[in-house]
C-alpha cells in the first residue's frame, strides 16, 4: 500500500548521526556512567574511560563530538574554502534566479522578498 505523503528528501543516515551525537553533547557520558555503576559491565568501562575529561594524552573519542556536530550543521570545512568554485564566479554580485529561491525560506538574506 503506497502512502500518500510525500517523500521526505531528509538523509535518515545523516539524522541518526545527529541523534548520536546530540546524545552524547546532552550528558550521555552521566548514563554511561551512572549504568557501569550499577551493572559493572567491562565494555562500559572501556567507553567511560573514552569520555573522561583527561589531560591532552592523545586522541579521545569525545574529541569528535562537537566538531562532528558543526559538520552536520553544515559548517564550512576550511579545507574546502581553498578550491575553486567556478559556478560562483559566474553568479557572483548577479540576482538569485527565481527558479532557485521560489517556494524556500532561506535564512540571513534580504536580497529578495520573503513572499514568493
Amino acid at each position: 500500500m503506497e502512502s500518500s505523503a510525500p517523500k521526505s528528501e531528509r538523509l535518515l543516515s545523516l539524522d541518526a548521526l545527529r541523534g548520536f551525537d546530540l546524545f552524547w553533547i546532552i550528558g550521555g557520558h552521566g548514563i554511561v556512567t551512572a549504568l557501569l555503576k550499577i551493572t559493572n559491565w567491562g565494555w562500559l568501562g572501556v567507553v567511560h574511560e573514552q569520555l573522561r575529561h583527561v589531560p591532552w594524552n592523545g586522541f579521545h573519542f569525545e574529541d569528535l563530538i562537537f566538531p562532528l556536530f558543526l559538520f552536520m550543521a553544515g559548517g564550512p570545512s576550511q579545507l574546502d574554502l581553498f578550491d575553486e568554485k567556478p559556478e560562483l564566479t559566474r553568479w557572483h554580485a548577479k540576482p538569485i534566479p527565481q527558479e532557485f529561491i521560489k517556494g524556500k525560506r532561506f535564512a540571513f538574506m534580504d536580497s529578495f522578498s520573503k513572499e514568493t
